[in-house]
């Protein structure tokens, strides 16, 4: 299992990294927080206006850092269950798939 897990290892340093992405904006989500109350507290309107769109801006970043991180844990996930599956079949049938798949044509003979 290792094996499979190291065998492409740019992918699974990617992979952790983008486990790390909702970690990161969780905490940059308090911070956003915190600027939010910090400007109600302070009842400076023009400091509201610049907390609020920076608070909108990172709703927007954090989306697309939630897609982002999903695509790429997807993205490994998906490779090694393919290489997994490979595997597994190679383990029931030793014959290579192309050998055992007889060929048809569209026009008989």
């Amino acid at each position: 299992m290792k094996e499979l897990l190291c065998k492409r290892k740019a992918s699974l340093i990617i992979y952790l990294l983008a486990c790390l992405m909702p970690v990161i904006t969780d905490i940059s989500r308090i911070f956003v927080m915190g600027l939010i109350f910090d400007a109600i507290e302070l009842k400076v309107m023009q400091g509201f206006i610049n907390v609020a769109f920076i608070a909108l801006g990172w709703m927007g970043l954090e989306l697309v850092l939630f897609l982002v991180s999903r695509m790429l844990r997807i993205r490994y996930m998906r490779d090694t269950i393919l290489d997994v599956r490979l595997l597994a079949f190679e383990s029931m049938h030793p014959i290579s798939i192309s050998a055992s798949v007889p060929k048809i044509s569209m026009y008989p003979i």
